[in-house]
């Protein structure tokens, strides 16, 4: 299984604790993925306000500074999204729910072949590229958006409520030209091949597409 990771899909975790035994980071490098170790929970957290993808794989019970569970807790209070997979020696029932309620992609013991873990890491990144894309259209077509003049915004609310071209000029006031120059205008700006797909977008922004 080779996962084509790009070089910003990194897997973050702690060397110096043990957490990815030598044989183990050996084959999840033969697999494609990039590893970054980090000598310490202090150095991993402050690295992360500049690293934006990848995932996390932390033991519970860390020596060298904050626990596993303590480094969640504070990606989480940092709004930081992305995955997390937990391998312990000492693994739980409580410690396990605890993880997976705050949004853990898995919980494994350190007895987890290099095979399941790879699995688990390429399920866990998978949804994050998927997460990050989302993000990223979502992002693209707020810019989009916002390239857009008051009066397109107007013309583009109108269209998506099903109006003609004579009906948005008498709503705005305009002429049937000014409101087809316009109404070229936004298509080409929000990258819009029908209207439907105006809809769509309307939709996702949310903005209101019922009839006027």
């Amino acid at each position: 299984m080779h996962l084509n990771a790009q070089p910003e899909q990194l897997v973050h975790y702690i060397h110096e604790d043990g957490t990815l035994p030598t044989l183990v980071s050996r084959q999840l490098r033969d697999a494609g993925l990039v590893l970054r170790p980090y000598s310490s929970a202090t150095e991993m957290l402050e690295a992360q306000r500049s690293v934006l993808r990848g995932c996390f794989v932390l033991d519970v019970h860390t020596t060298r500074g904050l626990g596993g569970l303590e480094i969640q807790a504070e990606l989480i209070r940092r709004n930081d999204h992305l995955p997390v997979i937990f391998l312990t020696d000492h693994g739980t029932i409580p410690n396990s729910v605890l993880a997976i309620k705050r949004g853990a992609a898995d919980f494994l013991t350190r007895q987890t072949t290099a095979e399941v873990l790879l699995a688990t890491i390429t399920k866990a990144m998978a949804r994050e590229a998927q997460t990050w894309n989302l993000t990223r259209k979502g992002m693209d077509l707020k810019h989009r958006w916002q390239k857009l003049t008051p009066s397109e915004r107007k013309v583009f609310s109108c269209v998506v409520s099903g109006m003609t071209n004579k009906q948005i000029g008498g709503r705005l006031g305009s002429t049937e030209r000014t409101i087809r120059a316009h109404r070229a205008s936004l298509m080409e700006k929000m990258a819009a091949g029908s209207i439907a797909e105006l809809v769509h977008q309307a939709h996702d922004l949310g903005l209101p597409v019922d009839p006027a």
